[in-house]
This record gives structure tokens, sequence and C-alpha cells, in this order.
């Protein structure tokens, strides 16, 4: 079950940017190079970026929930 759902906010602790989940770990994608399940989050304040990190990083404590 994954940590944070589609369409919530959070904060990266270390940069204190905003991200919207666009991707849970949960629709069985997985990174081609490390065959591990993976979200996709976008930018709050830069529209159009969009990042792909492994679940086990933004599960790690990297992420904190702002908004539902």
């Amino acid at each position: 079950m994954a940590k944070f759902k589609v369409g919530q906010i959070v904060r990266h602790l270390k940069s204190g940017n905003l991200y919207r989940i666009a991707q849970g770990p949960d629709e069985g994608h997985r990174l081609e190079y490390c065959d591990q399940t993976f979200y996709v989050y976008k930018s709050v304040a830069h529209n159009g970026y969009e990042w792909y990190r492994r679940s086990d990083e933004v599960e790690d404590g990297r992420f904190v929930l702002v908004e539902e």
C-alpha cells in the first residue's frame, strides 16, 4: 500500500519545495534500471516539471504530506 495517494501535496524536506503526486507505485509500473516501483510527482510552483523517484526514496521520510 502506497504511503501517498494521487492528488496529495507533499513537501520535500531538503529543498522545501511542494509537489503534487501524479502517479503512485500501486499502478504496477517499474523503473527499468532498478526494477522498482516509483512515484511520479509534479512541482506545484513550476508547472510542467515532472519527476520520477523510486518508491522507497519517496517513502523514507524525504517527503511529508502537506495536503490531502
